[in-house]
């Protein structure tokens, strides 16, 4: 019985200790519990186990967020009952324990654990309970940093989306703001920090700064973003040449296109010729390589907001043998030299480079002209430089540099800031003095570019009127944004800007060299050196033509002025030199080093100015080329002077014999069967065989007209006011036949059995007394001869030479021909004689009204009765080339005269001078004299 009550004291002892009963209570409770019978089974039995099973178990923290490294508060439970023993499941992440007996979670995570539900069981004998716990165990938050954007400078446009911008960060994932707000559209994603969307406003240049934050800490970045209108759609995009025509083997001039709106970009369908490119702004440019026939090509021109497109008619014809290149064939314009290069072009906008030392030609091209109905109605020509390793030709709409070694082409330059509208007026352009850099400018601003094409700078402000000097290293601007009377030098390789002191009066222009340049208050003249310090001032008679060179100003009158060229040196008011012209004729003043080219106006002449010493000193010279138009020198010892045939003269060997670069202009062209002869403005005449571009040999004198029998045997021409006949191939004179005395001959016609000439005389003292006649071409008394009212109509011979058709008077609807043989009026036919066909057949054309042509010509016998009619055009001349075909030299085309149709016709521009030899077509297209199997 005792051990029943020691079994049960510890149970009832807890529970009196509960209720706080004394120790002789519970010893009275004791006793009475052993009186009742000793059991605490009240059924009585053998005796078992009453202890509950606990319940109620319950964690403080059910939910854990732990970090590696570092220990959590212990998670001890309440529990109903008593537990033998706390287990887990699934096991704990490690570093973490569950205490067995108290169920206690504790420890020190040591490894990363996804969020997870543990379940924990609470056990005794007479059973079990459980509770659930969260557990996450997290790394340890790393502050942010290292935040980079791969776009830290974003141009956005309007409308278009952005390439979304999306940045690397090191350390936990932080949380992405940005200040300011960005431009409207765009935003920013607060996970990845990627900003993204379409703007749709104008926002200007800002710096945004983007902070990453975590629990640890934070970082930035800075981004800048700009966004600029879409772009206005392009319009109105135009060629300057929309029809071109190649040969191949020639390069074509750059064809650069104008267009109103944004930037776009190019296309163009179909494939362009073999040889030419499209480039991205539109040019199109190249040299063909292999025929085409005449293609539209349709170019457009598209941005983000909308396209435009054009047409362009290209066709390219088959490489032709060049017979003679001419050089220049037009008024020669401008001219610049250096010891070893001339830089030429003409009124055609055709420019050659030469070798002054070898007299070769190196490179040649045409600046395209703008057609009537194309894009730009300019002054024309373009201009030109050289300077230093390259040289400058201005085109329609940009520029070409070229490398003055062999003048390959650097690159084509297209801007915005070189107006092509009203080149010289809206906008300039220049090349250093030093050949170091080009700039231009306009009302867009100043800019610049090296040798090579690359931008250097553009300078904002309205330049369009400013008077520049592009000196070495810098440019010098007069009227320019920086005021009217202050010199604004800027810098040619960054573009900074300083201004000079003030000067007085009204900047008129600069030196020639740069180095100072002249105001005027009236006829007060100031010269200021290119610092603005005042050098002297002079009153002046006038200020007409007012410019500078070397150490000296001077002034002359144009036009009816009669002010001489005075010239005075810089800082003094008195001249130094007074040069007078001839009366009444209106002169040329060029400038050139250190020299001034001085061209009266008047036939064969020239004088050449020395300003390089202390005195200027004039040297007049007689040219042996008339009418003189272009000068350029590198001393007044070395100069060079172009006329208006396209003649390059190198005066520093005159008065003895001339040299010259090229040939000029073809003045006349004559075929045979046998020889070809082309008479050039040089006053040389070579001449070949049809099979050949190497000459037989060459005849010196100017001729304007040749002719040669129809086997080329006798060559006659225009030389001075006679004819003369020469002998082919050896090229020794046969006949002179003069003119009648106080005449000069004007034209001839020459039969093709070299018999029978007829000429055509013009009064040396009237200029309007004419006298025509049909005579033997081996001299003695004239066959016929008459006094035409003008110069109109030339007596046209039968291959023989024993009939003549001779026509008088302007073309009207009463125009007749009289037929004569051997001098005899023989028949009189209605119509304008143009020429014979064949040996008995000549051809007139009728006229309906004063100048209008019917359309229909009317063929004819040598008896004067009417053959055949054929609808052909207008005609100026012809030649035969078969007794059914003709060729008309002013179209260089070649008619049928059974149907009218066209049996030859180049697409190569001709200049009206051409001629059959054999089964070939000779004609002077562009610079050249070709040759074409008809």
């Amino acid at each position: 019985m005792l051990c029943t009550i020691e079994l049960f004291l510890p149970r009832y002892k807890t529970i009196f200790r509960t209720l706080q009963l004394s120790s002789v209570t519970l010893l009275l409770f004791v006793a009475t519990l052993v009186g009742c019978g000793g059991s605490s089974n009240s059924t009585g039995g053998g005796g078992g186990n009453t202890t509950p099973p606990p319940s109620a178990l319950v964690y403080p923290q059910t939910t854990i967020n732990a970090t590696t490294g570092q220990a959590i508060t212990p998670d001890t439970p309440s529990l109903t009952g008593t537990a033998a023993s706390f287990a887990v499941s699934p096991t704990l992440p490690a570093g973490l324990s569950l205490s067995t007996t108290t169920g206690t979670i504790s420890g020190t995570p040591t490894a990363v654990s996804a969020q997870t539900t543990y379940n924990i069981t609470a056990t005794n004998s007479a059973g079990s309970t459980t509770a659930t716990v969260q557990i996450t165990v997290a790394a340890p938050v790393v502050a942010p940093s290292n935040l980079v954007y791969p776009q830290t400078s974003i141009s956005a446009t309007t409308t278009v989306a952005i390439t979304t911008d999306t940045p690397t960060v090191t350390g936990t994932a932080p949380t992405f703001t940005i200040a300011p707000a960005l431009p409207a559209g765009l935003a920013i994603s607060s996970t990845t920090g990627a900003i993204s969307g379409t703007p749709t406003a104008v926002s200007t240049q800002t710096n945004y700064t983007v902070t990453a934050t975590n629990s640890a800490g934070s970082t930035t970045a800075t981004i800048t973003i700009t966004v600029v209108a879409a772009p206005a759609p392009p319009t109105s995009l135009a060629y300057p040449q929309p029809s071109i025509v190649g040969m191949v083997g020639q390069s074509l001039p750059a064809n650069i296109p104008v267009l109103t709106g944004g930037i776009s970009a190019f296309t163009i369908s179909p494939q362009l010729p073999a040889g030419l490119t499209m480039n991205f702004i539109g040019t199109i440019s190249g040299t063909p390589t292999a025929a085409s026939p005449p293609t539209t090509y349709t170019v457009a021109a598209a941005n983000i907001s909308g396209s435009t497109s054009a047409t362009i008619t290209i066709a390219v014809n088959k490489a032709l043998p060049t017979l003679l290149d001419l050089g220049h064939v037009a008024q020669i314009s401008a001219m610049k030299v250096s010891s070893t290069r001339l830089l030429s072009v003409d009124v055609n906008n055709h420019w050659v480079l030469w070798d002054t030392t070898a007299n070769t030609e190196l490179q040649s091209s045409d600046v395209i002209t703008p057609s009537a109905s194309s894009c730009c109605s300019s002054t024309l020509p373009w201009p030109i430089d050289m300077a230093g390793q390259i040289f400058v030709i201005g085109l329609t709409n940009g520029l070409e540099v070229h490398d003055v070694t062999d003048g390959h082409a650097i690159f084509i330059l297209q801007s915005s800031v070189i107006d092509p509208q009203t080149p010289n007026t809206k906008s300039w352009w220049k090349l250093a003095s030093d050949g170091s850099y080009v700039c231009s400018g306009s009302q867009a601003g100043l800019a610049i570019w090296d040798p090579t094409g690359r931008p250097v700078f553009i300078r904002a402000g309205d330049y369009s009127a400013a008077k520049a000097f592009a000196a070495p290293g810098q440019i010098l601007v007069a009227n320019g944004p920086a005021g009217a009377n202050v010199i604004e030098t800027v810098s040619a390789t960054n573009g900074t800007s300083t201004t000079g002191p003030a000067f007085t009066g009204t900047f008129n222009t600069w030196f020639f060299d740069g180095q100072r340049f002249l105001t005027n208050t009236g006829n007060t003249v100031s010269t200021y050196s290119n610092a603005s310090a005042l050098l002297g001032s002079a009153s002046l008679p006038s200020v007409e033509n007012l410019a500078g060179n070397g150490s000296w100003f001077y002034i002359y009158g144009s036009g009816s002025s009669t002010t001489p060229l005075t010239i005075y040196p810089v800082g003094g008011s008195a001249p130094s030199a007074t040069l007078t012209f001839p009366s009444g004729s209106s002169p040329t003043v060029i400038p050139s080093t250190s020299t001034l080219g001085l061209i009266p106006g008047i036939t064969g002449a020239i004088s050449i100015v020395d300003l390089s010493g202390s005195t200027p000193v004039k040297t007049d010279f007689a040219s042996p080329v008339p009418s003189l138009s272009a000068f350029a020198a590198t001393s007044a010892a070395k100069w060079i002077a172009g006329n208006g045939e396209g003649v390059v003269l190198d005066g520093s060997g005159l008065p003895a014999t001339p040299r010259y670069f090229g040939y000029g202009k073809a003045l006349s062209i004559a075929g045979s069967t046998g020889y070809i002869a082309v008479a050039t403005a040089i006053g040389q005449i070579p001449y070949y065989v049809p099979t050949s571009t190497t000459p037989v040999n060459t005849i010196s004198g100017r001729s304007t007209k040749l002719a040669l029998s129809s086997t080329g045997s006798v060559l006659a021409a225009i030389q001075g006011s006679a004819l003369r006949t020469y002998a082919i191939p050896s090229g020794t004179v046969t006949q002179v036949l003069s003119p009648p005395t106080n005449f000069s001959l004007i034209n001839f016609t020459l039969s093709s059995d070299a018999s029978t000439v007829g000429e055509l005389f013009q009064s040396n003292i009237t200029n309007t007394s004419f006298i025509r006649q049909v005579a033997p071409a081996s001299g003695g008394a004239a066959i016929w001869s008459d006094n035409p009212p003008d110069a109109g109509n030339l007596p046209q011979l039968s291959f023989d030479g024993s009939i003549a058709t001779i026509s008088t008077g302007p073309p009207t609807s009463t125009s007749s021909t009289a037929v004569l043989t051997a001098g005899n009026l023989t028949a009189t036919v209605a119509g304008q004689a143009i020429a014979w066909t064949d040996s008995a057949h000549f051809l007139t054309q009728p006229y309906s009204a004063p100048g209008t042509y019917t359309g229909t010509s009317n063929i004819f016998n040598q008896s004067g009765t009417l053959t055949s009619t054929v609808a052909i055009p207008k005609l100026s001349t012809l030649l035969p080339v078969s007794s059914t075909s003709i060729y008309a030299p002013d179209l260089n085309t070649i008619f049928s005269l059974s149907t009218g149709g066209v049996l030859y016709n180049s697409l190569l521009p001709a200049a009206g001078t051409g001629a059959i030899a054999g089964p070939q077509v000779v004609f002077a297209t562009g610079s050249r004299i070709v040759t074409d199997t008809y």
